[in-house]
């Protein structure tokens, strides 16, 4: 977007293929992990705050799946208004890719 600097992060993803609460048939999850990755670049802003999941889960007796995607972050030094006007575009564009590829698989 205009007016928005590059942004960069690192992230430590979680993988739970038989979730414990005993209803998801897989979830992933992941925090902001910027220790663990390359030191900070000039020209980019470092993102702090960035956690998030993905949990799938069927429904209609396995012919469905129900996704979930959740997102808690601060890309810093961004309004709100712009970040929520950028989300809105970029959600249903990701959902639509997974929904794409999912059924693309065998």
């Amino acid at each position: 977007m205009p007016l928005v600097s590059n942004r960069d992060f690192t992230i430590k993803i979680t993988w739970e293929p038989e979730p414990a609460d005993g209803k998801a048939a897989y979830r992933s999850s992941w925090v902001a992990a910027n220790e663990e990755g390359p030191a900070p670049q000039p020209g980019l802003m470092r993102v702090l705050v960035n956690d998030g999941s993905w949990t799938l889960e069927p429904v209609d007796g396995g012919k469905r799946t129900r996704a979930t995607y959740y997102l808690y972050t601060d890309p810093g030094g961004i309004p709100g208004w712009v970040v929520n006007m950028g989300n809105k575009k970029a959600l249903p564009e990701l959902f639509k890719a997974v929904r794409t590829r999912s059924r693309a698989l065998p």
